[in-house]
């Protein structure tokens, strides 16, 4: 297995260090971190219990005890990443208010989701999983990851679009082809690494992926 790949896959050993069972707030929070990991790079259906309560370092036992199913884990999880975005929501509000160009704004915005992308893998690892799936899971994740970031650009990719800054024929389109490459591109550095013969500095990822969005901006580059 190359570096890159060893580092984006979870392991699943019992941390050192750790007892082997928690009924405190130190377990549960324990048990929510290795979730985040297990469903954000294996999806809900494939995760086991068991696996998440070993990363976590604790009994299996433990996860009906603090969440009651796996549903609810999951659940958990997912709310767990959504208060991390929350305080990041007033900054992408004030690049879309800003008296700025609306070209140089939709390149803020643009910018603003390539660094959440960086800084906010796991946001990013539970939307590739749940995108070919339907029913309660995806809206439910629709709902408390998606909705907010795109009720606030939605205004400003309209306008781009009516103005011909932006080319897509619909705001909810451009933002799922915006979340689409980031979180399909940064979930396959394992698999680039291994054609490439050698890792691929993310940095340099995440500038080849700005230059394609920009392809979406008939005057974006000189």
């Amino acid at each position: 297995m190359s570096a890159a790949a060893a580092r984006d896959t979870p392991s699943v050993h019992r941390r050192p260090g750790r007892p082997a069972s928690s009924a405190g707030e130190d377990g549960r929070q324990r048990l929510l971190q290795a979730a985040e990991e297990v469903f954000g790079f294996q999806g809900f259906e494939p995760a086991s219990l068991r696996a998440i309560a070993e990363l976590a370092g604790l009994d299996p036992a433990l996860v009906s005890h603090h969440f009651g199913s796996k549903q609810r884990l999951w659940h958990a999880a997912v709310d767990a990443v959504a208060e991390r975005q929350k305080p990041l929501l007033p900054v992408l509000q004030g690049i879309v208010d800003a008296p700025s160009p609306l070209l140089q704004r939709v390149h803020d915005a643009v910018d603003f989701f390539i660094d959440l992308a960086d800084q906010q893998r796991a946001l990013f690892r539970f939307i590739q999983r749940e995108l070919g799936h339907s029913g309660r899971r995806l809206q439910y994740l629709t709902e408390r990851l998606v909705q907010p970031c795109y009720a606030i650009c939605a205004p400003l990719w309209q306008q781009a679009i009516e103005q011909r800054v932006l080319l897509s024929p619909h705001p909810a389109v451009f933002h799922f082809l915006l979340l689409g490459a980031l979180s399909t591109t940064l979930g396959a550095v394992p698999m680039i690494a291994q054609l490439a013969g050698e890792e691929v500095d993310r940095q340099a990822i995440l500038h080849s992926l700005r230059l394609i969005l920009q392809g979406h901006f008939p005057d974006a580059l000189p």
